[in-house]
């Protein structure tokens, strides 16, 4: 019976591939994501939902001369309150789910207020310079912070690497083999360049043994 070299190969190959692919131990090192708001300084669910209805009251009260100082300082308390909002129960929780919706409706709502002023270009322009003027606005704060360190991954490699190396020798050689050319790279003694081409494999396997040691049988067969 002969022997399936290439499928041999391939598995070998599939092997090799797999061998790279960190676990999931070496991915969570690799993302690290920090929280900037302490748990402490969360909002209750009931301190949220007053103040978006002082929020609310204050826009309608307003809403003919709702300028944009006002609009700011409405929308930036409102940010910092999706901000510092109390996480989602696990459980369902009807207040929680009502209060998220009222949050998110009263900042659509300070938007309709500002393009309701017949003068809702200044509004606008009061509004966008002092959003850009405060350097503590909570437009621009961002809740976590993301940081990424590849030392583990390299290290995972550089150790499994070593594993790939050897299986890279077993596929060159179900190459040759698929080939019929193993006994003629041993009679020639390159053994030695099997092994060295091993450790390279990643750029050895994309012209060995298939272009090198075919063109050169082709090249003796026909000088002989």
């Amino acid at each position: 019976m002969r022997i399936p070299w290439g499928p041999m190969a391939v598995f070998i190959f599939l092997a090799m591939i797999w061998c790279l692919i960190p676990d999931g131990g070496v991915r969570g090192q690799l993302v690290t994501v920090r929280n900037n708001v302490k748990p402490a300084d969360m909002m209750t669910i009931k301190d949220a939902s007053e103040e978006i209805e002082n929020i609310k009251r204050e826009i309608n009260d307003n809403w003919g001369q709702y300028d944009g100082a006002m609009a700011y300082r409405h929308m930036n308390r409102l940010f910092y309150i999706s901000v510092h909002f109390p996480p989602q129960p696990s459980t369902r929780d009807a207040f929680w789910e009502r209060v998220a919706t009222r949050l998110s409706q009263t900042r659509a709502y300070s938007s309709n207020a500002r393009r309701d002023q017949t003068n809702h270009n200044q509004v606008r322009a009061k509004f966008a310079r002092l959003r850009d003027a405060d350097d503590k606005s909570w437009f621009n704060f961002s809740p976590t912070t993301t940081s990424y360190d590849f030392k583990p991954l390299f290290a995972y490699w550089s150790r499994a690497y070593n594993t790939t190396v050897c299986f890279a020798f077993l596929l060159f050689v179900c190459l040759l083999m698929r080939e019929e050319l193993l006994w003629m790279e041993l009679r020639r003694f390159f053994i030695f360049r099997l092994s060295i081409l091993s450790l390279v494999w990643p750029v050895a396997i994309w012209f060995y043994p298939s272009q090198d040691l075919v063109r050169g049988v082709r090249g003796g067969a026909l000088n002989g």
